[in-house]
């Protein structure tokens, strides 16, 4: 039988507007955490300052990060929620643990959702972006296969059967922009 062993040390959880400013911040926001950089240059981090070696595991809103085992989160790639970190010094002994809450952001989230237009032999993608801090003005989106857009709710034709890596970067009135990419995989039903 394996015995777990938790100690928490800290648990806060701090709500933090950034208005409009696209300054950078270094702020610690709990005794454990520190938050530092700016979501409008892509690099807001989260840091775990925990004085002991071990593996981190990141999760937000109670759901495992995959991949992220450094000290170090990049807030800007998951956006708004809640951030837990644990750092284990045994399989499964949990030695530190503390908690963040990002609730706003200053700038844009960008986000987009796509169906299959197979009789057309297109893609037509819908813009689901958000910005709490002003409006979104452009939409530049890359489509993979040559083609790029700067509609908000573009369609895109493949001519071919693939896997295609998808832009959208969105900029505010301030000037602030923010990037996502996912892959789209394009093939014709199968009959």
């Amino acid at each position: 039988m394996l015995k777990t062993s938790l100690v928490i040390l800290s648990v806060f959880v701090l709500a933090i507007s950034f208005g409009q400013s696209t300054k950078p911040v270094t702020q610690k926001v709990s005794k454990n955490l520190t938050l530092s950089g700016d979501w409008c240059s892509g690099d807001l981090t989260l840091t775990a300052n925990f004085k002991s070696d071990g593996n981190y595991s990141w999760f937000k809103n109670d759901v495992l990060i995959e991949g992220e085992h450094d000290n170090t989160l990049n807030l800007t790639k998951y956006g708004q929620g809640n951030y837990q970190v644990s750092l284990r010094i045994k399989e499964n002994t949990v030695l530190l643990r503390d908690w963040y809450e990002l609730t706003t952001v200053a700038g844009p989230q960008s986000s987009f959702s796509f169906d299959y237009f197979y009789a057309a032999g297109a893609v037509r993608f819908f813009d689901s972006s958000v910005d709490q801090s002003s409006t979104i003005t452009t939409w530049a989106w890359d489509f993979g296969n040559g083609t790029t857009a700067s509609i908000k709710n573009p369609e895109v034709f493949y001519g071919a059967e693939g896997d295609y890596l998808v832009t959208l970067t969105t900029t505010n009135a301030n000037g602030c922009s923010n990037t996502i990419k996912y892959t789209v995989h394009w093939a014709y039903p199968k009959k």
